[in-house]
């Protein structure tokens, strides 16, 4: 079988997009030890092109949840000590306390992270360098780019679900484990409305072709899927300059749990040509809307499609997974209507 890479979540192919991305960030001082990480990401610079910012709706900066403790079991807290707003950019300062007889070693899934009911994957980020030993605590800030929130139709902050990997240092410990989703909440968070989809909206939003160099086209209600407590809602085509596409099908988890969502056996236009392989996967937090993220360009380099130029309708098999990776059910996705030339650049 060929060794096939999956695509990584939502924002890893809109990073691909030229769009910037917020991880780690700055480190502030920890109580026992400093956190002098170096993001993998460069944070948003005050003074990006205001101009453009300004086209976009102002960002409610007054929203800030109460500093308290986040987590408590297995031998670990975390405690969120303050959120801030400073310049793009929505900042958590999170310190990690091993409680434990063994040195450990902590990373945010940022494949889960939930901002006001919507998963966007890809989005912050967490993670010591130096093993933290017993009894020692970690601090670092997360960064979450306000305009990239924005992007999705996030415009202040009502709730944040984020979630961590815990490892021992040494491989002779065994120890791993998930922790909760740990939700952080502001004032908002009492009269949100999170039954109101607010995607749509944004996609169709003009402005992002200025913010962000994309387009939004071909959103429809027409894809179909419902599987596992998985439902579709909604799908677009996002274009960046180069004429290249990613298809987002924004789907709601209705479960209590993580859900992975894996594509393959797809098909495009009908034809009997069909990619057997994983080629995407995207979490979606619970009771959360997400997306499931395609990229058409890299899709039809595939071997498989070889001599497939364009794609009207994509269908595949999307299979839904626990957050081991245990299939819990699957079923057929279908979107139509896409409108993809190779090479309409």
């Amino acid at each position: 079988m060929k060794n096939k890479l999956l695509k990584g979540t939502v924002i890893g192919l809109i990073t691909a997009l030229s769009l910037s991305m917020v991880a780690c960030g700055s480190p502030k001082k920890a109580t026992t030890k400093n956190s002098d990480s170096t993001s993998t990401n460069k944070q948003s610079k005050q003074g990006d092109d205001e101009s453009i910012d300004g086209l976009l709706t102002s960002f409610d900066t007054s929203q800030v949840a109460k500093p308290g403790l986040l987590y408590d079991k297995n031998n670990v807290q975390v405690t969120l000590d303050s959120m801030e707003y400073k310049n793009d950019n929505v900042v958590l300062g999170v310190t990690f306390q091993n409680n434990s007889d063994k040195a450990l070693n902590v990373g945010m899934n940022s494949a889960y992270t939930t901002v006001n009911g919507f998963t966007i994957g890809g989005l912050g980020g967490f993670s010591n360098i130096d093993p933290i030993q017993p009894g020692e605590k970690y601090s670092s800030n997360i960064y979450m780019e306000k305009s990239m929130l924005q992007m999705f139709g996030i415009n202040s902050i009502a709730k944040i679900g984020i979630n961590f990997l815990v490892t021992s240092e040494s491989d002779d410990d065994n120890t791993r484990f998930i922790t909760d989703m740990m939700w952080i909440t502001t004032p908002l968070d009492a009269t949100y409305d999170y039954s109101k989809d607010f995607f749509p909206e944004a996609m169709k939003d003009l402005t992002m072709k200025a913010k962000y160099g994309i387009s939004a086209k071909g959103f429809t209600e027409n894809t179909t899927f419902e599987a596992g407590g998985v439902n579709s809602l909604n799908q677009v085509v996002i274009t960046k300059k180069d004429g290249d596409k990613i298809l987002l099908v924004e789907v709601e988890n209705t479960t209590d749990q993580i859900l992975l969502l894996q594509t393959a056996d797809i098909r495009l236009n009908d034809s009997d040509a069909v990619y057997k392989y994983n080629f995407s996967r995207d979490y979606i937090a619970p009771q959360s809307k997400g997306c499931i993220s395609i990229d058409l360009e890299g899709l039809l380099e595939e071997d498989e499609f070889d001599g497939i130029d364009s794609i009207s309708k994509f269908d595949c098999t999307v299979s839904v997974e626990d957050r081991d990776y245990n299939e819990l059910t699957s079923g057929t996705l279908s979107a139509d209507g896409i409108n993809y030339k190779k090479g309409n650049k």
